[in-house]
């Protein structure tokens, strides 16, 4: 086994994080007095679908402008050094049998190929919408360049700092030091400047293409 740092610490961190606040409460038992930074690990802004299923049956409440409010609220939790992951950052592909499934009431519901998820970037790379045309996108690039303007103000100017990452999907940013601090290089825009379009509507509906969620029984 590796040996890990004696110095090390593994902090708890909470997901969905609809109430940022509450969240924060839920989170501070399980670390050590005063070493509980506020850290969003899974902020989702939007959700997957299964075969059969409505193409965005849970989409109609992560519009752009909800998302973007919940993420300004999570980096406003103490003072202003709350951290995101978003869930999903970027859209992808279950490729082969990687999709996965789900089970609900004695039903086996299979995930589609297609995890675009309502992402802000979506499953091609371009921008990502909400059901009503919303740019998910432009809404969240405008939530973080606003914090990292007003933290690089905070710091007595200068340039924007870089440093937000987007690894497995996810568009972390935010404090990684202690309740109140910011490390070096917090805040910048996670997209590159241009990138994408806004997408053509999808359809209503995704093809039942595979058999019908079948009951499971013991």
């Amino acid at each position: 086994s590796f040996p890990l740092p004696s110095t090390l610490q593994l902090l708890t961190a909470v997901d969905s994080c609809d109430v940022p606040g509450d969240a924060w409460a839920a989170q501070r038992p399980h670390n050590p007095i005063g070493r509980s930074p506020f850290f969003c690990a899974e902020l989702w802004v939007g959700w997957f679908s299964h075969w059969g299923e409505p193409l965005r049956p849970h989409l109609a409440s992560q519009d752009a402008a909800t998302v973007a409010e919940r993420i300004r609220l999570v980096l406003s939790v103490n003072k202003g050094t709350g951290s995101v992951s978003l869930y999903m950052a970027h859209g992808g592909t279950n490729f082969e049998w990687w999709a996965g499934a789900n089970t609900a009431d004695g039903m086996f519901s299979p995930t589609t190929t297609s995890y675009d998820y309502g992402a802000p970037l979506d499953e091609s790379g371009r921008h990502g919408t909400d059901t009503a045309g919303g740019d998910k996108y432009v809404a969240v690039r405008a939530v973080l360049l606003a914090r990292a303007a007003a933290d690089t103000r905070s710091r007595g100017g200068g340039r924007l700092p870089s440093g937000i990452t987007n690894a497995g999907g996810a568009l972390a940013t935010g404090n990684a030091g202690g309740e109140g601090s910011h490390p070096p290089g917090y805040g910048a825009s996670p997209f590159p400047a241009g990138l994408g379009n806004a997408r053509t509507p999808a359809p209503d509906l995704i093809p039942a293409e595979p058999p019908p969620p079948r009951r499971i029984s013991a």
